[in-house]
Formats: structure tokens, sequence, C-alpha cells
């Protein structure tokens, strides 16, 4: 299972374990320019902070996406129609 991390700079260290024991974690700002394409195009879940718009570009460039997992109260930075017509879930 491949894990992008949006922002991680507000996850504890336990979140990132859990992150962890369920597979390959990947920090979007860490990504290079040449490994991002290749990493959204496999991410199955995304864990995704208030700094992004999670809109149908980001989930046109992730195709296996299956999971969007978010850390806030609201989910107004996520285009959450375009994600249930898709079936990924919100949690």
């Amino acid at each position: 299972m491949i894990i992008l991390v949006s922002e991680p700079r507000g996850d504890s260290p336990k979140a990132i374990r859990a992150y962890r024991s369920l597979g390959k974690v990947y920090f979007l700002p860490e990504l290079r320019a040449s490994a991002r394409k290749r990493i959204e195009q496999s991410a199955d879940i995304l864990v995704a902070a208030l700094k992004h718009r999670i809109n149908k570009q980001w989930l046109d460039a992730m195709p296996r996406l299956k999971v969007i997992a978010v850390n806030t109260t609201g989910l107004n930075h996520i285009d959450v129609a375009d994600a249930k017509k898709r079936r990924i879930a919100i949690v």
C-alpha cells in the first residue's frame, strides 16, 4: 500500500508510525518532481491537510486512490462529490 502525506508537520510521531504500519509512506514536500508523478499514480491513501485543495486535478493524478484521510474538522478543502463519484472513501 502506498500512502502519500500532503503535509506531515501536523501529524504526531504515533500517526506516522500508524501510516507506516499500513505500507510505504511518502511525504509530498520531500518528493522530487521526477518522483512525484509516479508516487501520485500509485497512491492508495492520501493524508490531506488544509494546505492543499483536493480537487479534480488531484484526483485525476491519483487513479488508484481508495482513501482520503483528513485530520481536520471540515471537508471544504476536498471535492467530496468527485471523490464519492470515484468511490474514494473520506475518513
